[in-house]
Formats: structure tokens, C-alpha cells, sequence
């Protein structure tokens, strides 16, 4: 790269800097997909393998219709499951294919089914979380009417918002107010 450096006796040619050719030129980025912890995270919510036949042992007259599953049908949710490599679309993909309904057993009883059966936690987030925030999450992610879907995005934004104007107000120190919270 040439540059011309005028002076008050002439101008001379001055070479400063020799241009690199393409990717040479350029400082490495970051790739935080080949990092080792991001691998790992992404192979954790992987496959493990190809899905089997799920075995049960429910009768013809039960309501639960196993039999009729076929290989394909197993694949195509196996598939659908497995689609993103996040834990949360897949929280996401149960919540949206369970209904829900009161039982007359007790919850330590369904907790101990979904814990061996079916391998699935449902621990605390490891983050704080409201409960009205996580109740309207949730909602949210199971429910299927648009204006439904609207109404509970407008009342998750209001109640975020509230929410940041009280932790505003408790950040300010005014020795007249107390505020209890």
C-alpha cells in the first residue's frame, strides 16, 4: 500500500504496510461451537441412538393405544424430539404434547414414573425465576389459540415490567420511604 506524504520541499513515495492476500489478512474469530464445553453441552441433548419399540404391557381394552404405534410413528417423534440439540425445546416438546389432568394419586408417585421410566427431570431452574413468570411461560408454550397467545404475551410483558419498575424503586435509597417487600 503506497502513501503519499506531503512535505514543504517535495513529495516522496513512502511504502508503510505490505497488503496480505485474503484470509491471511484477517485475525482469527471465535468459534464457540468447536469450544470443548459447547461440544459437550450439544452432545449431552444428542441421540444416543436410534429409537426402539417402546415395550408395554397394556391390554387390548386399555386406553392407551401402544399397540397401534407403528416403527415410523416412533421415528417421526424420536425425530421431532431430537430436532434442536437444547434442553428447553425439548421441555418445550413434552409440554406441548401432554394434557394435563388431576389424578387421584399423589405427585411423589408420578415424579418416581417419569423418573424411571422415562428418564425425565423436573428439577428447579438453575436460575431465579418468578413463579407467575414461569406459570405464564409455560402456559404460553402449550397454548394453541392465537388470542390466547396474545393475551398471556401481554400480561407476561406487564408483569415483567412491573417487576422492573419494583426492583428500580428498591434500588433507590430515599432515607424518608421504607419499603417492605
Amino acid at each position: 500500500m503506497d502513501i503519499t506524504v506531503e512535505t514543504p520541499q517535495n513529495v516522496e513515495q513512502v511504502e508503510l504496510v505490505e497488503e496480505m492476500p485474503g484470509p491471511l489478512a484477517k485475525k482469527r474469530k471465535k468459534n464457540e461451537r468447536a469450544w470443548k464445553k459447547t461440544v459437550a453441552k450439544v452432545a449431552r441433548h444428542r441421540p444416543k441412538g436410534f429409537p426402539q419399540m417402546p415395550s408395554c404391557k397394556h391390554s387390548a381394552k386399555s386406553k392407551y393405544r401402544c399397540a397401534e404405534l407403528s416403527l415410523q410413528d416412533v421415528r417421526k417423534i424420536h425425530q421431532q424430539y431430537y430436532k434442536d440439540a437444547d434442553l428447553q425445546s425439548k421441555k418445550n416438546f413434552i409440554l406441548q404434547h401432554v394434557i394435563v389432568f388431576l389424578s387421584k394419586k399423589d405427585s411423589s408417585s408420578r415424579r418416581l414414573v417419569f423418573s424411571e421410566n422415562f428418564n425425565i427431570g423436573f428439577d428447579a431452574p438453575y436460575t431465579d425465576k418468578c413463579s407467575t413468570c414461569t406459570r405464564l411461560e409455560c402456559e404460553l408454550a402449550t397454548e394453541k389459540d392465537a388470542g390466547k397467545r396474545e393475551t398471556l404475551k401481554l400480561n407476561l410483558k406487564a408483569h415483567k415490567v412491573r417487576a422492573d419498575k419494583f426492583y428500580k424503586l428498591l434500588q433507590e435509597n430515599n432515607d424518608k420511604e421504607l419499603i417492605l417487600s
